[in-house]
């Protein structure tokens, strides 16, 4: 998917990139957005909705109820960053 795609769709804190990783609330991993594909989840009142489906453990997030519960969003560049202080904070504590 990319960010043009699901940005009037589903809710995300911050708003995606194309670059963006998405948190699963489900299995807690990373993914990058691209990864991610739409899906269909059941509707006992319209039918189906549209949903994201995390690549790491097919998790549906549907578009209907996202507003409550968006779906995390980081770069790449804050993994490195986050990577590096813990890094950094090991080596300190050596």
């Amino acid at each position: 998917m990319r960010a043009k795609d699901v940005l009037h769709t589903w809710a995300f804190t911050p708003d995606p990139t194309d670059d963006s990783e998405v948190e699963c609330r489900e299995c807690g991993e990373w993914s990058p957005l691209a990864e991610w594909e739409e899906g269909f989840v059941d509707c006992d009142t319209c039918g189906d909705h549209a949903s994201m489906v995390c690549p790491k453990c097919g998790e549906n997030y549907d578009h209907v109820w996202s507003d409550d519960n968006p779906l995390k969003t980081r770069e790449p560049s804050q993994l490195r960053v986050a990577l590096k202080e813990l890094g950094d904070a090991v080596r300190a504590n050596q």
